[in-house]
């Protein structure tokens, strides 16, 4: 089995991860700068264990909280596969990141467990200390490729799943309410698709998703969704998600660089915090603003070459900085009467916008907004 570790470089390049491909990009600046996240890279080394060559070991335990240590014993390094059912604390799940960290552990079944307080605790299968090099220079992650959680769980905590590059496939339990910050950031193999919230689920943490580039289907979210954090589909790949009446808010780059098609933000959501939220879905067409909206914020589809649908609402009485810059397939806009601020770049770029009629409202044009 191989080892993968995060490297602090700048270039591209291409890694493997169990014989698949995993193309791996720049992040860059510009996420450095939105997000204030560290710049990784992933590389191969040798597996940890030293038997390269044994035979697959499969097990299926009955635990009480506390015990699964020592009821996997000298196993814990051994094993493959591993079922678990009855009771769960935060110390068995330990055992099962060190079974998959200095051991071999890849799948884990806990769909007939009951995990403590039905919460998956913060950096469960992330340990900075244990995984981050000394000297900061790369990071050890764990072999686990797919979990089954069971229903119960109610909170999935901070960091929990971070960093898992092997992981292809995880479940969400009916239960689940809400997804911690970073999450499954840098889940590079993830592929859950489509991937479904149950009604109850309400908020996403920053960064839950971030960086799932293998992540390339639909979200179907409830009903019930209050809240999208800051970059928490950031650089994924999501081709469809709707977004439900009821939502309150979308959190700044939630959507960077993902591969929309439509969107549509329903009237209830009127806290689109921050710039950038679909900046750079390069295949983005149509976009639906909500009613009651006041202002446009910066950049928020800079970057979409083909966007060609945008409403402004009544509502909006400022467009802000480079919020259309780029939008190359963009050909007419309507601007509300009552508009009174377009800033700089907004437009700049929107090289097939036929005409613009501006309303008699509009008390300031930003430099270069229409150029």
């Amino acid at each position: 089995m191989k080892i993968l570790y995060f490297l602090f470089f700048l270039t591209i390049f291409t890694t493997s991860v169990h014989g698949q491909n995993i193309a791996t990009t720049d992040k860059g600046k510009l996420q450095t700068a939105i997000l204030n996240r560290p710049i990784y890279r992933y590389s191969i080394n040798a597996t940890k264990s030293t038997e390269d060559d044994h035979d697959f070991v499969y097990m299926d335990i009955t635990s009480k909280a506390g015990n699964m240590a020592d009821i996997l014993g000298d196993n814990i390094y051994k094993i493959d596969s591993l079922v678990v059912r009855g009771t769960m604390n935060d110390a068995d799940i330990h055992t099962l990141w060190e079974a998959s960290f200095n051991g071999m552990l890849s799948v884990i079944n806990l769909e007939n467990a009951e995990i403590e307080n039905g919460i998956v605790p913060e950096d469960a299968f992330w340990h900075q200390k244990e995984q981050l090099d000394p000297s900061g220079e790369f990071i050890n992650t764990i072999h686990l490729r797919r979990i089954i959680l069971p229903d119960g769980v109610k909170r999935i905590e901070e960091g929990a799943f971070a960093y898992c590059i092997n992981l292809e496939e995880i479940n969400i339990p009916s239960s689940l309410q809400y997804l911690g910050a970073y999450a499954f950031s840098d889940c590079v193999s993830l592929k859950t698709d489509p991937l479904v919230f149950p009604e109850g689920f309400e908020r996403f943490g920053q960064l839950v998703f971030s960086d799932c580039s293998s992540l390339t289907g639909e979200v179907v979210l409830p009903s019930t969704i209050k809240e999208i954090g800051e970059g928490a589909f950031f650089r994924s790949k999501i081709s469809s998600i709707n977004l439900p009446e009821g939502l309150e808010k979308i959190g700044q780059a939630a959507f960077y660089a993902c591969r929309l098609k439509e969107i549509w933000i329903p009237n209830s959501c009127q806290d689109l915090s921050g710039s950038t939220l679909f900046q750079q879905n390069y295949f983005l067409k149509r976009i639906h603003l909500p009613e009651g909206l006041d202002r446009i914020p910066n950049s928020l589809a800079s970057a979409c070459l083909k966007l060609q649908e945008v409403n402004i609402p009544s509502s909006v009485k400022s467009i802000g900085k480079t919020a259309f810059q780029q939008c190359y397939s963009l050909k007419n806009i309507e601007l509300p009467n009552g508009l009174e601020t377009i800033e700089k770049d907004a437009f700049w770029h929107c090289d097939s916008l036929e005409q613009i009629v501006f309303p008699a409202t509009l008390s300031l044009l930003g430099q270069e907004c229409c150029s």
